[in-house]
């Protein structure tokens, strides 16, 4: 069902809202007390297909998707950019852009260290 939902950009556009809440609603939830696996999958399928936001993924951020424990990790990534991009109504951030978006992952972080374990190569990507 979820892959038929974002199989076009005109579709993702319409669950823009939705894909705004579910971010900011991911981005403070508490892992241990949530369960996030289909907004999982549904943020990175629609934001693939949207033509309303473009997510440039550097390689500290992509290199989240191989390591199993720290995946929430990229999708708290693009929630934020979801979030900023949106809200801005923008296609792509911009370094200020990507400041607040490093700001909304590192609460997300923070929030969730215990679950997640602590991240060397994400607390050096917030100092860059």
């Amino acid at each position: 069902m979820i892959p038929e939902m974002f199989a076009t950009p005109a579709r993702c556009h319409l669950f823009n809202a939705g894909m705004l809440s579910g971010a900011k609603q991911y981005l403070d939830c508490d892992l241990k007390k949530t369960n996030v696996s289909d907004f999982s999958w549904e943020i990175i399928l629609w934001a693939d297909t949207s033509e309303d936001i473009s997510i440039n993924v550097d390689s500290t951020i992509t290199s989240f998707l191989d390591k199993e424990g720290y995946r929430p990790l990229f999708v708290a990534f693009m929630s934020a950019a979801t979030e900023y991009n949106l809200e801005h109504h923008i296609k792509e951030f911009d370094a200020t852009g990507l400041k607040q978006v490093k700001q909304r992952i590192e609460g997300f972080y923070r929030r969730n260290k215990e679950t997640l374990g602590k991240c060397r190569e994400i607390e050096k990507w917030f100092k860059e």
